[in-house]
C-alpha cells in the first residue's frame, strides 16, 4: 500500500537508528514537519540466520526468532507534498524515517 501511494514500484526500506529509537512508553518533541504513525511488528532475531540458506522461509525465521514487539513507526520529512517525494528523495531521507518507539517483547 505505502509503495502504491508513493508511486514506488519496488521494495524501499530506511534504517532504524539507536540515537532515533526510545522504548515504550515515550515522549518525542515536534520537530516541526510532517508526522505520520505507523503500527508495526518488530521480530527481535535471537540468532543469526546463515546466508547460504536464504531465500529464508516463515518456519526459518519463526525458529529464529526470539520475541515480538509492538511498534510505533513515525514517518517525518520536509518534503512537500511528501507523497510526491519520489524514490530518490525518499531513499535520500532514509525512506521518510522520523523516529521508533518499541513496545515490549513478547515470548511464547
Amino acid at each position: 500500500m505505502s509503495r502504491a501511494l508513493l508511486g514506488i514500484d519496488g521494495p524501499f526500506f530506511g534504517r532504524l537508528y539507536e540515537q532515533m529509537t526510545s522504548l515504550s512508553p515515550a515522549t518525542i518533541t515536534d520537530v516541526g514537519y510532517f508526522w505520520v504513525y505507523e503500527a508495526e511488528i518488530a521480530i527481535e532475531i535471537g540468532r543469526d540466520l546463515d546466508l547460504a540458506a536464504a531465500p529464508f522461509d516463515a518456519g526459518m525465521i519463526k525458529a529464529a526468532t526470539r520475541a515480538v514487539r509492538p511498534a510505533i513507526e513515525i514517518i517525518g520529512t520536509p518534503f512537500t507534498p511528501w507523497v510526491q517525494a519520489g524514490g530518490p528523495n525518499l531513499v535520500s531521507d532514509n525512506a521518510a524515517f522520523g523516529y521508533w518507539i518499541l513496545g515490549n517483547p513478547i515470548q511464547d
